[in-house]
């Protein structure tokens, strides 16, 4: 349960922190396709922890 909720929090915060940078690099398409791949990973991580809680 413990190791479930420490998943949800880091990947929340993955999630945060890819959708954060994602939106401070407009301009650059490369930093764009790094960023939308890392919230990508830090949203189906979500889920999962999400899914594991219940």
């Amino acid at each position: 349960m413990i190791f479930n909720v420490i998943g949800l929090l880091v990947s929340v915060m993955i999630l945060g922190g890819g959708l954060y940078y994602l939106l401070q690099s407009k301009d650059d398409k490369e930093s764009r396709n790094i960023y939308l791949i890392i919230s990508l990973i830090g949203a189906i991580a979500t889920i999962i922890f999400i899914i594991r809680l219940f």
